[in-house]
């Protein structure tokens, strides 16, 4: 099929109504799946600069690769086809997604206090796992996981607890992908340390440090937020909280923390006493500064804290 018909029929198929959302090198647009009657969908059209074009790839090749995972945002169709298979001449990118409510940020921010129940919030988290779990199954990383990158959809008469799936996997490291040890993907608040220090060998762990984060997010309890105003500095101010929480010292030319039975105590603490005990405890294992250490997607999804389910 040639190309300019490819481009015309997604023209054709999805009808963009209003712009909804503004980045460096994207709009993101509310528009409607005329085969779908009419039904409402996301198109991200992204500008056709060379760091674009990658992201863009790094997009449709992960959620390809997860397009039947649960817990991750259903991508409906792109354009244009060659993206994948060869370089493109300066035109934009667009993809078609499926548009769910809110982010979690936005819902957070709607409810009467800016925290969750317990029961939400282990409805919340093991649906981010599950999602989660799928990427690490297939080598993917999402590497900027926030509460912007979780959707939420409202409960509904067919799903009355909801649904949450995970977005925005134009930062995700692919299966066979590097993870250059100088460059930083995720936002700072949700930054595991390993990243921070710029160690060798960053991988899924990270993913899992940025759910404890969000975590304590959904618990109206933020942890690790640094904030001074220039990046450098906000850095070295982030790996300095992270050391508070965790106990990490320079000893004898190496870095030594409390461990995880230490970061508990910590957590109780910052937490509230009347935070259920396996809460704290897979909170402390998911922010355990030991990457090689760190709970994995699989055991976190049979954590005790998930008995109900």
């Amino acid at each position: 099929m040639p190309k300019r018909q490819r481009d015309s029929e997604f023209e054709r198929r999805f009808e963009k109504k209003s712009r909804i959302g503004e980045g460096t090198f994207c709009e993101v647009y509310l528009a409607e799946d005329r085969n779908q009657s009419g039904r409402k969908c996301v198109v991200k059209t992204m500008r056709p600069e060379d760091k674009c074009t990658d992201e863009a790839k790094t997009e449709v090749h992960a959620l390809l690769a997860l397009r039947n995972a649960p817990n991750i945002v259903k991508m409906i169709d792109y354009t244009p086809q060659e993206l994948l298979v060869t370089t493109l001449p300066a035109e934009p990118i667009e993809v078609a997604l499926e548009q769910l409510d809110m982010n979690l940020l936005e819902y957070l921010r709607k409810l009467p206090k800016p925290q969750m129940s317990m029961d939400q919030v282990r409805l919340v988290m093991r649906q981010v796992l599950r999602g989660v779990l799928s990427c690490h199954e297939k080598n993917i990383v999402h590497r900027d996981l926030k509460p912007e990158n979780i959707l939420v959809q409202m409960p509904t008469e067919s799903k009355p607890s909801g649904n949450i799936k995970i977005a925005d996997f134009n930062s995700a490291k692919l299966p066979n992908q590097k993870w250059p040890s100088d460059r930083i993907y995720t936002s700072l608040w949700f930054c595991a340390p390993e990243s921070l220090e710029q160690r060798e060998g960053c991988g899924t762990a990270a993913d899992m440090w940025a759910l404890g984060c969000i975590m304590a997010e959904l618990l109206g309890k933020p942890l690790l937020r640094a904030n001074t105003g220039d990046e450098k500095a906000n850095r070295k101010k982030q790996l300095d909280l992270i050391y508070q929480l965790c106990g990490v010292e320079m000893q004898h030319h190496r870095m030594m923390w409390d461990g995880v039975k230490g970061l508990k105590a910590t957590l109780a603490k910052r937490l509230d006493l009347a935070v259920d005990h396996d809460c704290i405890d897979l909170m402390a294992n998911l922010l355990c500064y030991d990457a090689k250490s760190r709970i994995t997607a699989a055991e976190a999804m049979k954590h005790p804290f998930f008995a109900k389910f």
